[in-house]
């Protein structure tokens, strides 16, 4: 039943028009941003290749989240760049939302 459900679901989005929302052009615009310091990182030696560099971005902000959460200190007051100044920060997502702000 699941199986058959899932290939509908995936039947429906193949005939799905397929449209760009703002927000996944800003999201576009904000990974060649990553792309061009990547380039500049691996040009000095930082990191062996883009895709790493990358991936590290991406990543490093839910793993610091997680060990603040693994060590029970939520909630904690973090900087937001936004504002210029120190927020409490409730749990990982707002964690990670502030973070990726940087």
């Amino acid at each position: 039943m699941r199986n058959m459900l899932l290939l509908t679901g995936v039947g429906a989005l193949a005939f799905t028009p397929v449209t760009v929302p703002t927000a996944a052009h800003a999201h576009a615009q904000g990974a060649n941003g990553q792309v061009e310091v990547c380039e500049s990182l691996v040009d000095s030696g930082s990191y062996a290749s883009i895709g790493e560099c990358v991936s590290e971005m991406r990543t490093s902000p839910v793993r610091f989240c997680q060990f603040l959460k693994s060590i029970d200190i939520y909630p904690i007051f973090l900087y937001d760049p936004s504002i210029n100044d120190f927020v409490a920060v409730e749990n990982e997502g707002q964690c990670v939302s502030l973070i990726r702000q940087f």
